[in-house]
């Protein structure tokens, strides 16, 4: 664009305008996006309730004296 500027200015000017026009009309979809909003919330969930369970477990096959995990 450097280049052309000094030669034809009025040119760069419209071909800047029509890339960026252009750009703002594009859209991308990305297969899986509904299906991973569906899944990521109860995943978490599913995580947050098997989590108290695990800490649980950690704490009764601790030897006493061991370091529990919290």
């Amino acid at each position: 664009m450097a280049l052309l500027r000094p030669k034809t200015p009025r040119l760069v000017e419209a071909l800047v305008e029509d890339i960026s026009e252009a750009l703002d009309e594009q859209s991308v979809v990305v297969p899986g996006t509904e299906a991973a909003s569906l899944i990521v919330p109860s995943l978490a969930g599913s995580l947050s309730s098997v989590l108290p369970g695990k800490r649980r477990l950690v704490i009764l096959r601790t030897p006493s004296g061991a370091r529990q995990v919290p």
